[in-house]
């Protein structure tokens, strides 16, 4: 496959194609990188609704690590939010693969969520 990108047998390309004007493009990615394959409509929307469960980041986070510390720089500020996620786990370091996929699917939803909350700022 020269000069061309695979994932899981699909082509990268005409993944990229297939989404356009569907809405879960970004979720159904994600479900092939997580389980190896494209959901089906009722996969889909069972994970939709998982990752719209884990979007919501505590008060409690917000103040202190969104709101309090802030920073001018964004990537250092995303990447202290991601690692301050492990002091709000209540099982950090279990490492079964229900607990790591819970992990996985609560910092994927919450990604999204530290980017908006982060101030915003002109880069240069």
């Amino acid at each position: 496959a020269n000069g061309e990108l695979y994932f899981q047998g699909y082509n990268v390309k005409d993944l990229i194609a297939g989404f356009e004007d569907r809405r879960y493009g970004f979720e159904e990615t994600t479900y092939l990188l997580l389980f190896g394959s494209l959901p089906t409509p009722k996969q889909l929307r069972s994970f939709v609704r998982i990752i719209k469960s884990l979007q919501e980041l505590s008060g409690q986070f917000l103040r202190d690590v969104v709101m309090k510390a802030t920073n001018k720089n964004q990537m250092n500020a995303l990447q202290r939010c991601i690692l301050t996620l492990y002091c709000y786990d209540a099982n950090p370091d279990e490492v079964t693969v229900p607990n790591v996929l819970r992990q996985s699917l609560q910092l994927i939803a919450n990604c999204c969520s530290f980017l908006l909350c982060l101030p915003a700022f002109p880069c240069g």
